[in-house]
């Protein structure tokens, strides 16, 4: 620091984490996951892929394909820019 103190503590996963100080449970993962995505995926979209996840591993093949989440019409905004150059050089 300016001051001279050297911060030696390190935090190696957040508290959240599984393996952290303060683990979420499920349905506390499950919550942020709705909070966090609310207004990007309809509750009925939202609601099909918290079922799916939660069946991960034995999804089938055709499951696993339906993981791709539609997203709400009003989250998405059309692109204006024209070639790979101007998203870069703008």
């Amino acid at each position: 620091m300016d001051d001279g103190r050297v911060i030696e503590e390190e935090v190696r996963v957040a508290n959240e984490h599984s393996l952290g100080e303060r683990p979420l449970s499920r349905s506390e993962y499950i919550n942020k996951f709705k909070v966090r995505n609310d207004g990007i995926f309809h509750s009925a979209e939202r609601s099909r892929l918290i079922k799916l996840v939660q069946r991960l591993p034995d999804l089938t093949l055709e499951e696993i394909r339906l993981l791709k989440p539609a997203v709400c019409d009003t989250y998405l905004v059309e692109n204006q820019l024209k070639g790979v150059s101007n998203a870069f050089y703008q």
